[in-house]
């Protein structure tokens, strides 16, 4: 937070600085030209998925701003000089900035390839479950196909209380307050959405937090990025959404923020906050995914 609220100032000041004075009012000062950053972007010798920044305009403000190949590790720094570090191989694009009285002035991109994966992080066997490993990427498709079949859960959605989550649904705890469950059957519950193709998702580790949606019933394939919290057994997303159905996109106001219920090497619950509905009260909307693999090997 403290980076951002002097991103803030820096650039609300230069606006205020640039829209009193004309570019040629002696007042302004000089603007440093590219020639005058003197800056250093390079891999640590010591640690292959590390960069180490560095900069010598000591007496002025600096901003960086970075991200690689699929835009899945964007950031920004306003140190003098810093150590990164990032998980996944291939090329990061750099970009260097220094405040002076006459303005900002902007370097040329650096690009840095990191040539190793170093995802310690993702050892856990829910990354696994979730994108088939470090370095590989995984498809989920909806629980239901398009002749009304599911073949892993009994329909394509469940509906829980509030306070459900992996606690409740995974490990069988009592969580107290708004917690219940209702599993319908698809076949005795066909109102629920219409049987068709609804697409796939896949989640990568390849070159990032990848998330391609190809939502065909939506007639969209979305390009984004995801976070999975294992700790607290959250996913979200940016750029992107989960499979659905489109009569219940109005009554989520945050497709982007998920529980997951459970998740296994074939299957995937996913719940969303029904928090929009004129007519209901809030609950969990919770969508059943089974991988691909296992949908290919039981349709």
């Amino acid at each position: 937070m403290k980076n951002i609220y002097k991103l803030s100032f820096i650039f609300t000041s230069i606006i205020l600085l640039l829209s009193s004075c004309s570019p040629d009012d002696p007042t302004l000062g000089n603007k440093l030209s590219q020639n005058d950053l003197r800056f250093d972007v390079k891999l640590n010798p010591q640690n292959s998925n590390q960069i180490i920044l560095t900069s010598d305009n000591t007496q002025n403000t600096v901003y960086w701003s970075w991200d690689n190949e699929v835009k899945s590790a964007t950031g920004h720094s306003t140190k003098h000089s810093e150590t990164l570090s990032f998980g996944f191989a291939g090329d990061y694009t750099f970009y260097y900035s220094v405040v002076s009285p006459g303005g900002l002035t902007t370097s040329e991109a650096k690009v840095v390839n990191i040539p190793t994966y170093d995802l310690k992080y993702m050892d856990n066997i829910l990354w696994t479950y979730l994108t088939g490993g470090p370095g590989k990427e995984k498809t989920w498709l909806l629980d239901l196909d398009k002749n009304g079949k599911s073949v892993y859960f009994t329909g394509p959605l469940y509906f829980y209380g509030t306070n459900d989550s992996w606690l409740s649904i995974t490990e069988g705890q009592s969580v107290g307050g708004d917690s219940w469950n209702w599993n319908p059957d698809y076949p005795g519950n066909s109102w629920l959405m219409p049987a068709i193709d609804y697409g796939s998702i896949t989640f990568g580790a390849i070159t990032g937090h990848t998330l391609v949606a190809n939502k065909v019933a939506e007639k969209v394939e979305q390009n984004g990025s995801y976070w999975f919290d294992v700790d607290n057994h959250t996913l979200t997303t940016a750029k992107a959404t989960i499979l659905r159905d489109v009569n219940r996109i109005p009554i989520v106001s945050k497709w982007e923020q998920m529980k997951v219920m459970s998740l296994t090497e074939n299957s995937m619950q996913l719940g969303v906050l029904r928090d929009s509905d004129p007519n209901e009260g809030p609950c969990l909307l919770v969508y059943n995914f089974v991988s691909k693999d296992y949908y290919d090997s039981h349709k």
